[in-house]
């Protein structure tokens, strides 16, 4: 778990053993970059921001409404890891690395 605020927050992997990850941030940007092998659900909120991701994860939910966008899926297997992030003023990425 990780808050940060007035930040920039970078991760070059998250290798493919590790658990849940969940990241609340403000005024910060947040760029985290994934093993291809890491399973996991993801739930991205951010509030007066933008999210980017790689086309390999599976989307099910993508939502803008006004300053708000939400992006939800999978990479890998359903039920596995959570990368949960919430972000307010600040942009959020989400990478494979090979």
């Amino acid at each position: 778990n990780l808050d940060t605020n007035y930040s920039k927050f970078y991760v070059g992997v998250i290798k493919e053993k590790a658990n849940n990850v969940n990241i609340t941030s403000g005024y910060s940007d947040v760029s985290l970059g994934y093993d291809m092998n890491y399973a996991f659900d993801f739930d991205i909120n951010t509030k007066y921001g933008s999210i980017r991701t790689d086309s390999s994860l599976d989307v099910s939910v993508n939502e803008s409404k006004n300053t708000n966008k939400r992006l939800s899926g999978f990479n890998k297997k359903k039920g596995q890891n959570k990368v949960i992030i919430t972000s307010n003023y600040g942009n959020v990425s989400l990478n494979k690395k090979q």
